[in-house]
């Protein structure tokens, strides 16, 4: 009967994201259908049992009858997480069948492939155009590590006439709001929801609250091993200075990683602001790159997130720790893909320390033509106001940085 239905248009509704990189993390997202026409979605997770968790919701929802088919569905699929890999993100997609709407579950695990996962959606509910569903897969291509856990608990979820705990977890940099909103539709208990949020809430102020500048961070922490004294003496608004860290891998860890990109350009699109992300490919305003940031690096273009520090706790108590020696250290994040180019060859009005983060990048330091320039006196940044690479003469500085061996420039 489902496959003589005309599957209309469909309609992506809720984007959910789940990490599985801790205990008790979910394995995968079943949808059941029950012998009196209800639909139910089962969560199971590492340390179930095909058998126990398939009994439990027999019991539950008083359907004994399907308890075998359910036993061996739970077997069949945990067969298929040894290849798969455990649930990383799962979306939530609306079918308007007829005058119903039904609710489907597309989830990507940790060594899907995104193309196949979309694909094998869309023909087996009859989507006649996937290239949404398969955008938004692959911008969820997942990460295996997350940052620090920040609170874990478990919440009361109700199944049937039986009442359980399912786990939750708050990971630093991630949002409140947005993972209340997760677990309340994932579990969809009969309560709890506001009590959550207001959980959530708490343990991440908590955690921030508790965060102090580590000692020797700052101006000293930032130049070493050259002494910030003679730095300001000598390099400030004068030379460039390079320093190279090739014994210290993680040196800056504590600010951010490249697994802490996702979530912090994710939040940066909550602002509102046009400014708050920019795809940018070779030009200071790309009008013709994609909406979708996944889809735009691997086409090619580079994310700019401005103003970082507004939103990343660890970033915000560095700049604070810069405070005394500068007047307002800011702070934005560049994400370019292999070979790619974020802008021509400019100008800035402000003084900038680059630090490599990950992978490696090569830069053309150049005397500037006009020192200590004002923001109109800025160059190469419009067509009004060009610069030819071509007078400005040998370059001050002509470098590959690169990791794992973390460098730095200050200029």
């Amino acid at each position: 009967m489902r496959g003589a239905e005309r599957w209309r248009e469909y309609a992506l509704i809720n984007l959910l994201q789940l990490a599985a990189s801790f205990a008790g993390g979910p394995l995968f997202v079943e949808q059941l259908h029950l012998s009196d026409s209800r639909t139910i979605q089962v969560v199971f997770h590492d340390g179930d049992t095909a058998t126990g968790r398939g009994h439990d919701i027999c019991r539950c929802y008083k359907v004994e009858e399907l308890c075998d088919a359910i036993v061996s569905k739970f077997k069949a699929r945990l067969r298929e997480i040894v290849t798969r890999g455990p649930l990383v993100s799962a979306y939530a997609v609306n079918l308007e069948v007829g005058k119903t709407t039904e609710r489907h579950v597309v989830a990507m695990h940790l060594n899907d492939n995104p193309q196949e996962v979309a694909t094998s959606f869309c023909a087996e509910h009859r989507i006649a155009k996937c290239d949404r569903v398969a955008q938004m897969v692959a911008a969820s291509i997942p990460s295996p590590h997350l940052p620090t856990v920040i609170f874990e608990a478990a919440m009361r979820v109700e199944e049937g006439v039986c009442i359980g705990g399912a786990p939750v977890v708050l990971h630093e940099g991630q949002i409140p709001e947005q993972r209340a909103e997760f677990y309340c539709t994932l579990y969809q208990p009969v309560q709890g929801c506001p009590d959550l949020l207001k959980t959530l809430r708490a343990a991440n102020v908590s955690h921030y609250a508790a965060q102090k500048v580590p000692g020797g961070r700052g101006l000293q922490w930032l130049t070493s091993p050259v002494e910030s004294d003679n730095f300001m003496e000598n390099y400030w608004q004068q030379k460039p200075l390079y320093v190279e860290r090739t014994t210290t891998r993680h040196y800056y860890d504590h600010l951010t990683r490249i697994e802490d990109l996702e979530p912090i350009i994710r939040q940066a699109q909550l602002n509102n602001s046009d400014q708050s992300v920019l795809i940018v490919k070779q030009s200071f305003a790309s009008t013709d790159a994609p909406q979708d940031f996944a889809v735009a690096y691997v086409n090619g273009f580079s994310l700019v997130v401005h103003t970082v520090e507004v939103f990343w706790k660890p970033i915000a108590v560095f700049c604070r720790s810069l405070w005394d020696d500068f007047l307002y250290p800011s702070v934005n994040i560049y994400l370019t893909p292999p070979s790619g180019v974020a802008f021509p060859i400019h100008t800035d009005s402000q003084d900038t320390f680059i630090l490599q983060i990950a992978g490696e990048k090569h830069w053309q330091i150049f005397q500037p033509p006009i020192l200590h320039p004002y923001k109109e006196e800025m160059l190469g940044k419009t067509a009004e106001a060009p610069l030819d690479a071509s007078t400005l003469g040998p370059p001050l500085l002509d470098i590959l940085v690169q990791m794992p061996s973390n460098k730095l420039q200050a200029l």
